[in-house]
Formats: C-alpha cells, sequence, structure tokens
C-alpha cells in the first residue's frame, strides 16, 4: 500500500486552474502593496520643500499717563497710611453725563477697579470712547475719579481720571 501523505492527497483533489487563481491574486497584492508604498518614492525623487507659513503677533504696549514712583527712605515704624476719599464740590460735569476719553494722543485711558494708582486696570478706554458718569467725583492719588459706564455695554465700567476726560455737549 502506497498511501500519500494527506496534504498531497489534499492537493491532488484541487484543479490545477485553482492555484493560478491564488497565485494571481498574491501577485496582484503585492504589486499593489509596492504601487501604494513604493511607488511615489520612485515618482518623486527630489522632493521640493513645503513651505510653511508662520504667524507671529507683536504686541507693542503704549504707555500711558502714569506718574512715576521715586524711592524714599521710610522711618522703621510708619503706621499704613489711609487713602483720601474727600468728595469734590466743583467739576465740568456731574452724575448722569455722557464724558468722552480725549487727550491721550492714541494711547488710550485706563480703567480701574477703584480709585486711585493702586486700583487694578480694567481695560484700556480708546480715544474718543464715550461713558456715562454713573459715580464720583473721589480724590485720590491728588487726582479726581469718577466711575465710568459704557451706555452700550454695563459690564463695561470702572473709574478713570478726569484730567482725560470731556463733557459731551448736549445736542
Amino acid at each position: 500500500m502506497n498511501e500519500q501523505p494527506a496534504w498531497k492527497a489534499f492537493l491532488a483533489r484541487i484543479p490545477l486552474a485553482c492555484f493560478w487563481i491564488a497565485g494571481g491574486a498574491a501577485a496582484g497584492f503585492l504589486l499593489l502593496v509596492l504601487a501604494v508604498f513604493v511607488g511615489p518614492m520612485i515618482i518623486q525623487r527630489n522632493p521640493q520643500p513645503t513651505p510653511t507659513w508662520v504667524f507671529s503677533v507683536i504686541v507693542n504696549p503704549s504707555p500711558t499717563a502714569e506718574p512715576t514712583l521715586q524711592e524714599t527712605a521710610l522711618p522703621e515704624q510708619t503706621p499704613e497710611p489711609e487713602a483720601t476719599t474727600e468728595i469734590l464740590e466743583a467739576s465740568t460735569f456731574s452724575v448722569g453725563d455722557l464724558v468722552e476719553v480725549r487727550g491721550t494722543e492714541g494711547d488710550g485711558l485706563r480703567i480701574r477697579g477703584s480709585p486711585g494708582f493702586q486700583g487694578d486696570i480694567l481695560f484700556l478706554a480708546v480715544e474718543n470712547e464715550v461713558f456715562m458718569v454713573q459715580d464720583g467725583p473721589v480724590l485720590v492719588d491728588d487726582l479726581t475719579w469718577w466711575y465710568l459706564v459704557n451706555p452700550y455695554s454695563s459690564e463695561v465700567r470702572g473709574w478713570a481720571v478726569s484730567v482725560y476726560l470731556q463733557a459731551l455737549e448736549a445736542e
């Protein structure tokens, strides 16, 4: 008895055309893989550099009118100074008036969270911006301060020094 191994018996039952079809499919798959991965490298041997766009923002802060503080020698035990908040009597405008930012030479006016130079800067009001006076006047740091509110957006509000404010004329 001359029996063949099982794999030879299995192959003997498959027609020869199936081997050709399977071999062709394998060769086609191999060519497809080569075309997709190796083809672009062959076609583009000297690749051109891709231009890259670089955007940069340059911020150039403009100085606003603020006094320069100078150091002075203090005695050892100095009591904590209290801010003076005297209410002034005479001014060119009053609560409810519309005022305009003027005289900053385009630098804008710092609007603060509290009157005086120690107050946090909330935003910068631009030249010719209009506000409504809601409170003041208050004297702090030897300057008169007014509480201003933007008439179009009540969230835009804060204290500003009167030096750069001008009352708008009623029409």
